[in-house]
């Protein structure tokens, strides 16, 4: 919120480079990143946001759980990420829409 007090022209750019990056992105693209999240945080017993503290804690196999997530975050980066960001849609051929204006709330 204060980026866009303070710079939103900064604010649009940002926003439009993530809207170009993940609008090719299908629907299987995030079920399977939502399905294989949610099953590594049933398997280790932690989100992502906690493991830090569970590690600082000292609780039992917390520290295998941030070192999957440290190298899972470099294998994406080292071997997914260039491959499906090579196409790029340009954001003037975006529509946007909010929920507002597709469902019939009044």
């Amino acid at each position: 919120a204060l980026l866009v007090l303070c710079r939103r022209n900064l604010y649009e750019k940002i926003l439009n480079g993530y809207i170009e990056h993940n609008s090719r992105r299908g629907v299987l693209h995030y079920l399977f990143g939502g399905t294989l999240i949610g099953l590594g945080m049933v398997v280790c017993g932690s989100c992502p946001g906690t493991v830090f503290v569970q590690v600082g804690s000292g609780i039992a196999y917390s520290l295998f759980t941030c070192l999957g997530g440290i190298l899972g975050t470099y294998f994406y980066y080292a071997f997914v990420h260039e491959r499906i960001s090579q196409e790029k849609f340009l954001a003037s051929s975006l529509v946007l829409r909010r929920l507002c204006d597709v469902l019939p709330i009044p």
